[in-house]
């Protein structure tokens, strides 16, 4: 079926882009709604980069340093990050002449972020082993896990058709889950097939899960282990998008597939309207000062900076140095320490303390090869 670009079809149904739609609220017949609050249609030309008022790049080296013994590390080419011209942002995992893994991952942190709400966005997921796409996001302060983490969209190659969907908080942290924090949902296709809507809806007291509007996963406070914390009311969270190539959980990338592209369409959301009311300004996030007007420019007149195409990926090599691990003491993240012989590297920002060794404390270090 042709794909319908969501500009055009809110053009005929003669509503503005910029226009809050309410939308109702999953399984219920309550007056509760969401209403559009952001969006990113990805209009700009073949070629520029992603909008830099809605957008900001992660970069380096993945390894280690995202958590995850990913391969990959994202740049901000537009080798690997760029809008098509066609309404689309395209994120592309490659393997360079040198041997090493590029990719994109773009995050909204620092400029938006909202608390609860319908998150969405269309996407045509790349195809092949070891490649992990994701839609999430992540509470705006702290250090991870304790600020939370909310996986909308993951897959990994060797399952095409299953979409992934969980939450990640302080005591919930890992794989393995046994608690029902997170679910699962298989198509009768594979994914990379064609484009789907992956969302969530955010409410104080749960988080569902939906592709293509089915929803097929809700998640609760009584879904986390006993004795931890559900952090999912304590702050907005703000948004990401990437392609991870290989790692512990999609397993190692077959170079013959690549490259690959993750197509998204459009990224949208709503705020959580308990009445069915337009919510107050203070619910929907202000990147601008207090000074100046909310109100952003229409897409079409944002200002667009193209690198040249033969701009090349920026490698960035993983870390060296390797002092011995103390406590009382500032680490960054990506730092290198050794503890009992073995390498670690900081995964978060954070200040050791007694008890937080290396060893003890896998959210804070991640042991490196």
């Amino acid at each position: 079926m042709p794909r319908k670009r969501t500009a055009a079809l809110l053009a005929a149904l003669g509503v503005g882009v910029a226009t809050a739609i309410a939308v109702p609220m999953l399984g219920t017949a309550g007056a509760a709604t969401f209403d559009q609050s952001w969006i990113d249609d990805f209009s700009g030309p073949a070629g520029s980069r992603a909008d830099s008022s809605k957008w900001v790049y992660d970069l380096g080296y993945g390894n280690h340093l995202w958590g995850n013994n990913e391969y990959q590390t994202y740049t901000d080419s537009t080798a690997n990050v760029r809008q098509d011209g066609n309404g689309n942002l395209v994120i592309t995992a490659r393997k360079e002449a040198d041997g090493k893994y590029t990719s994109g991952r773009l995050k909204t942190k620092g400029k938006f972020s909202q608390k609860y709400g319908r998150f969405e966005a269309r996407i045509k997921i790349p195809r092949g082993p070891g490649l992990l796409p994701a839609f999430w996001a992540m509470g705006d302060t702290g250090s991870w896990p304790n600020n939370g983490e909310i996986d909308i969209m993951e897959n990994v190659g060797a399952h095409p058709r299953t979409v992934y969907g969980t939450i990640h908080g302080p005591g919930y942290s890992g794989g393995g889950d046994t608690t029902g924090r997170g679910g699962e949902h298989t198509l009768g296709v594979e994914l990379a097939a064609d484009f789907h809507t992956y969302a969530i809806e955010w409410t104080p007291d749960r988080i569902v899960w939906s592709v293509d509007g089915h929803a097929y996963k809700t998640t609760t406070p009584a879904n986390i282990p006993a004795g931890t914390r559900w952090v999912f009311n304590d702050q907005p969270f703000y948004l990401l998008l990437n392609v991870a190539v290989g790692g512990d959980w999609p397993g190692a990338p077959v170079d013959s597939v690549l490259p690959e592209e993750m197509v998204i369409d459009y990224v949208k959301v709503s705020a959580y309207n308990p009445n069915g009311t337009t919510p107050p300004a203070t619910t929907a996030p202000t990147t601008a000062p207090t000074t100046a007007p909310a109100t952003k420019p229409p897409a079409t007149t944002r200002p667009v900076t193209t690198p040249p195409v033969t701009t090349p990926p920026v490698v960035v090599d993983p870390p060296a140095a390797a002092d011995a691990w103390r406590s009382f003491t500032a680490y960054a993240t990506g730092q290198v320490v050794t503890y009992e012989g073995r390498r670690y590297v900081c995964r978060q920002a954070h200040t050791s303390l007694p008890g937080w060794e290396p060893a003890n404390v896998l959210s804070l270090w991640l042991p490196a090869t």
